[in-house]
């Protein structure tokens, strides 16, 4: 089984001035054979990055996949950390060194990097090429969202994820509800992981009944029977 640790959570405000002051939330997940860091900080973060990999007694060249939720510098800074890793996926790109492979993220086709056991699901809305890691735990199923979700708080305020920035606010909607219904727990990216709560649940199967064909199109990793 797969373990998920927040190394190092995101936080975002607004100034005073209009500014925001962000960075984003960076994860590494553990398995028996493969080793993901999802996000990794702002360029500015190289030493932040190492020393937390240190804390589980990893280096940079031990990670196999790095995936970025999407191409915001965030989220993006310290890629070449990791140049050992078999894959780099970064919004919809899925690359190693100079060789770009295709998949249909655009047609809402999940990559699996472990079967149904680890894989990257498209979540556009933040960005129009955002996706989420999504990843089976012994805790529970995991969803790494990225800017999906800014942080907890927004669950209730609607305007934080909003003022954040959103390429497509109807699409972020849907798969912010299809991601709770999917998950136990929520990294977001700008903040500490939380638990879905029951209630989360409630209200996300309730937005999630106004999208067509939802079986066919999210029945392959959707439970057969939403919780509740």
């Amino acid at each position: 089984m797969y373990e998920v640790h927040v190394l190092q959570p995101g936080y975002s405000s607004v100034n005073s001035n209009g500014s925001m002051c962000a960075n984003g939330t960076s994860t590494l997940i553990i398995g028996p054979a493969k080793k993901v860091i999802v996000d990794t900080l702002s360029p500015w973060d190289r030493d932040a990055m190492i020393n937390c990999l240190q804390r589980y007694n990893l280096k940079p060249c031990e990670i196999t996949h790095v995936v970025c939720t999407h191409g915001h510098p965030d989220h993006t800074g310290n890629n070449n950390l990791f140049t050992d890793a078999k894959l780099h996926i970064v919004g919809n790109s899925i690359y190693h060194k100079d060789i770009y492979y295709e998949h249909h993220f655009a047609n809402g086709t999940p990559y699996e990097i472990d079967g149904r056991k680890l894989y990257v699901h498209p979540t556009p809305g933040h960005t129009l090429d955002s996706t989420s890691v999504v990843v089976n735990t012994r805790k529970g199923r995991v969803c790494i969202a990225g800017d999906l979700f800014e942080k907890e708080e927004d669950i209730k305020d609607s305007g934080i994820w909003k003022e954040a920035g959103s390429e497509d606010e109807a699409q972020q909607i849907k798969n912010r509800s299809l991601m709770l219904l999917l998950s136990d727990f929520v990294v977001p990216g700008h903040g500490p992981m939380f638990k879905v709560t029951n209630e989360m649940k409630i209200e996300a199967q309730t937005s999630l009944k106004e999208v067509p064909d939802l079986e066919n199109k999210f029945g392959l990793y959707l439970p057969k029977t939403p919780r509740s």
